[in-house]
């Protein structure tokens, strides 16, 4: 092989090594709140959701300083649909959402849940019918979707 066919298949090789790499990286996404995220396909749209209404009810920038979010899906234990780990030493935030909700009814629910404790560090809130409340979200599902929006102003506006 010449040396000038050498050069052309390295130069080759490298920008197909390059595109690899870029096709494998996520794609992170920068929402104008102050928060990079990026999430598995089948869960993107209620994390896009959620963004609208942290704008629409919170304003602009709300996460300062700024957080990276990853929300994906991983199976849990039996009884845990969805999982918030926020990682000290960094402040990454980890959502996983069980595959067994992927596609069923409560899947945005559990997501949004998930989302208020990551992003807006909202606690449990066991007391009533609530998207917090941690031991009734499966059975109270149906009222949380008849009064949707309602309950979302409550959640985003509680401090």
């Amino acid at each position: 092989v010449s040396q000038s066919r050498y050069k052309e298949l390295l130069k080759l090789f490298i920008i197909l090594t390059i595109l690899c790499i870029a096709c494998n990286t996520p794609n992170i996404k920068r929402d104008n709140i102050g928060l990079s995220y990026t999430a598995d396909n089948k869960l993107s749209n209620h994390v896009s959701e959620f963004l609208v209404n942290c704008r629409e009810l919170l304003g602009e920038t709300i996460c300062s300083p700024p957080i990276a979010l990853q929300v994906t899906i991983a199976p849990l234990d039996e009884n845990t649909l969805g999982l918030c780990t926020i990682y000290p030493y960094n402040g990454k935030r980890l959502i996983e959402i069980d595959p067994a909700i992927i596609g069923q009814y409560n899947e945005k629910i559990v997501t949004f849940h998930e989302l208020f404790h990551c992003v807006l560090g909202r606690p449990h809130y066991d007391s009533e019918i609530d998207i917090m409340n941690a031991y009734e979200l499966e059975e109270n599902t149906n009222i949380i979707y008849l009064k949707w929006r309602e309950y979302l102003r409550e959640v985003f506006c509680r401090k």
